[in-house]
């Protein structure tokens, strides 16, 4: 049974964290802040994000097994013993053969708790369909893609702490002389900071008065505000000799608004 693929991004992300914090803070301490911060968001998504994206694999692996399908759960019964639960399930071969099936031994939790009827859980069948053996689907798909955006957070921040290393550097002293942007690029810049302005009310009109689904409705504002805030990234990129720090925290705001959207989409 393949159930503990979600603990393994989930360990992956902590054990970086720790890892991260402890070498960023002794970065911190020899060279400053901001060279710790980046140190730290850099450890903390190359070994998170490998985590993250070994767990992914290994899910999107499942699926290419000519013997894989997702099952439903008809029934989840634990013996008056106290032994093992006894699970009824339901699945569709790729042969088009619905099978239903009991299965006992160990079973993999889900977020709410142990898995119950209604559940679904991936299964690989074999030559027996009655025989199955279990693969959590969807705690490896969410767990990958949580700790995955973790991480890519992280790495947000770090290079937001470069943004600042970088903005230390050129400092006035240092900076560089820069020539006025061209008609175009200005125009561009206009309404890229117009549009934006325009998009964020937009997203939480959408979430107060929009009908249908609430969830879904967040979702959308979240893109919304995700496409300002990279707008607002990208009108501070094309303005000639502006800091680095204005271009990265939009960008950080766009991306993690797109990562919870998305995140809303798989589990929902």
């Amino acid at each position: 049974m393949n159930g503990d693929l979600g603990l393994v991004a989930q360990l992956g992300f902590w054990g970086a964290l720790l890892l991260g914090l402890a070498v960023g803070g002794a970065g911190g301490a020899w060279k400053g802040l901001n060279v710790g911060g980046a140190t730290a968001g850099l450890i903390i998504r190359v070994i998170g994000l490998a985590a993250s994206t070994y767990v992914l694999y290994t899910h999107w692996l499942f699926w290419q097994q000519p013997d894989a399908a997702e099952a439903t759960v008809v029934s989840a019964e634990r013996p008056t013993d106290d032994g093992p639960r006894v699970l009824v399930l339901r699945f569709t071969t790729r042969d088009g053969r619905t099978i239903e099936t009991d299965h006992t031994g160990p079973v993999p939790q889900t977020p709410t708790g142990p898995i119950d009827a209604g559940d679904t859980i991936g299964v690989r069948y074999g030559d027996d369909p009655s025989s199955v053996t279990l693969h959590s689907v969807r705690g490896s798909l969410i767990g990958g893609v949580v700790f995955g955006m973790f991480s890519m957070f992280a790495l947000l921040v770090g290079l937001f702490f470069i943004a600042q290393i970088a903005d230390t550097a050129r400092g006035p002293a240092n900076a560089p002389s820069v020539a006025a942007a061209s008609s175009t690029r200005a125009l561009v810049t206009r309404v890229l900071t117009v549009s934006s302005n325009v998009t964020f009310p937009a997203a939480f009109a959408w979430i107060m008065f929009a009908p249908g689904d609430q969830l879904q409705t967040f979702a959308v504002s979240l893109r919304v505000v995700a496409v300002a805030g990279i707008g607002y990234a990208t009108a501070a990129f094309l303005t000639p000799g502006g800091p680095w720090t204005t271009v990265m925290i939009p960008l950080i705001v766009g991306i993690t608004f797109a990562m919870f959207s998305a995140l809303i989409r798989i589990v929902s």
